[in-house]
Order: C-alpha cells, then sequence, then structure tokens
C-alpha cells in the first residue's frame, strides 16, 4: 500500500535498557498506518487511518483506531480488555469507546464496559458524553449514575449510536 506501513516498539527492550526510565513498561506496541498517496508533497492533506495494537505483559491487549478526514470530521474506536480500577490490581474489564467529532470539533463519545469487576447485577455500563465546539462538557449519561447527568440528550451534535 502506498502511504502505509507499520512498525513494532518493544518496550520490554526499553526496559532493559533503561529500566528507570521505562519501569512500568512491558510488552508491544504496533502501529499500522495509511496516508494519502501523495503525503509527502502535501503533508496536512488527509484522509489518515492510524491503527494501534497494545499488547503489554499480561492478559491486558487494547487496539485504537483513528481517522482524520478532509472534511476535518473524525472519530476514534477503542476496543479493550483491560483494568479500568485506578490501582490496576483487579479483574480484566471489557471496554469500547467509539468517539467522532464534527467539523467544529463538537462531539460524542459512547462508552460500554463490561465483565471484570461489575457484580452480576450490572452486566454492562454504558455512558455517553457529549461537548460542544468549544470542547466544553454539554451532555453526560452513564447507565448506573456513576455521575450526576449532565444538560439534555438533544445538545449532541450526533444522535445516539
Amino acid at each position: 500500500m502506498h502511504g502505509g506501513g507499520q512498525f513494532t516498539i518493544d518496550l520490554d527492550v526499553a526496559k532493559s535498557l533503561d529500566p528507570f526510565a521505562h519501569e512500568d513498561d512491558s510488552g508491544t506496541v504496533r502501529i499500522e498506518y495509511e496516508l494519502p498517496h501523495d503525503f509527502l508533497e502535501k503533508p496536512d492533506l488527509l484522509p489518515r487511518a492510524i491503527t494501534a495494537k497494545v499488547d503489554p505483559e499480561g492478559d491486558a491487549v487494547y487496539t485504537v483506531e483513528s481517522l482524520a478526514k478532509a472534511d476535518h470530521t473524525g472519530s476514534i474506536h477503542v476496543d479493550a480488555h483491560v483494568d479500568i480500577a485506578d490501582s490496576k490490581d483487579t479483574e480484566l474489564e471489557d471496554v469500547v469507546v467509539d468517539s467522532r467529532w464534527n467539523a467544529t470539533g463538537a462531539g460524542r463519545a459512547d462508552i460500554d464496559f463490561s465483565g471484570g469487576d461489575l457484580p452480576s447485577s450490572v452486566p454492562l455500563v454504558s455512558a455517553v458524553e457529549c461537548w460542544g465546539t468549544d470542547f466544553t462538557q454539554s451532555y453526560y449519561r452513564d447507565s448506573v449514575e456513576f455521575s450526576p447527568t449532565v444538560g439534555l440528550p438533544s445538545a449532541c451534535v450526533y444522535p445516539s449510536k
């Protein structure tokens, strides 16, 4: 593919070379990218697609797909099997984040997570966050009332997914 490629960053090697700077690093990061055919002549040309697969030591893994388009819209999709607890010493959850924005910068993120340490009575937690052109939160709601609802769904530039 012209304007595309891939590379892998081995964090285990980085840690062995400099254990102080990479104390918490492990595993690999694989980056795949696709750029327009004439990206060298026009470095600001879009669309651009980048996928990062992060495979740290242990069972956690996540993939991030980013797409930026010529009309200044874009999206990010995250699919992860990670520990969402701050302590990082509990079970891994399945997390999916779909975020998109329009040409003004206003956008919406839909977040779902399941499994891990969630109780069986709560098999799935969903959240929605929207923001305006100034990137200020215009709407927020989650299915377990982790945080209070903010704004109205009509404040979202995009309807539900």
